[in-house]
């Protein structure tokens, strides 16, 4: 599982930012930086016996390593490299049609038009109801009497919900 790497912004004025700070900016670990330290170029200085970074050309130098790195990746070595990837790319094309054919994955805005309408069904309840449950809350005494209504209330709705299946003309769609 990925740990997603919280990011902080640097003051626009500052010039000069520690190792740790830089690589926070970016999403980048205490390790990462200091594996980046020992790439050819990374400019950093020495100052008060503190490294600091030279934020510009920091960045510069960060944008045009990523962008060195993902050509690398990008631009096969050899011919059988090249067909290798070409395969597996196939492959996990095939995967993806196979496991949507099977029902095992959805499109995206299919997802979405299921919960638009989940959310149109939840609306049309919630509007309806104070109309619905006001008279069984006309009358009652005590505090306690109105909670245990409202939460019959609350149940019932959620029950409601509940068998709220999907929306099964939306499936003829997809298939289209």
């Amino acid at each position: 599982m990925s740990r997603q790497r919280r990011t902080s912004r640097l003051d626009p004025g500052r010039t000069h930012v520690g190792l740790t700070e830089w690589g926070a900016s970016h999403g980048i670990s205490r390790q990462q930086v200091h594996n980046l330290l020992k790439k050819d170029g990374f400019p950093v200085l020495t100052v008060g016996g503190k490294r600091r970074v030279p934020v510009v050309d920091a960045n510069r130098w960060y944008v045009q390593f990523k962008a060195e790195e993902a050509i690398r990746r990008l631009v096969p070595t050899n011919e059988d490299e090249a067909r290798a990837r070409k395969l597996a790319a196939e492959a996990r094309r095939a995967e993806l049609e196979l496991a949507k054919a099977e029902g095992e994955l959805v499109t995206l805005d299919y997802l979405e038009r299921q919960l638009e309408g989940l959310l149109q069904r939840l609306r049309a309840q919630l509007l309806a109801f104070p109309g619905k449950f006001a008279p069984r809350m006309a009358g009652l005494r005590s505090v306690p009497e109105a909670q245990s209504q409202l939460e019959a209330a609350i149940a019932e709705l959620m029950g409601i919900l509940s068998e709220t299946g999907e929306d099964r003309t939306l499936d003829e769609e997809e298939e289209r």
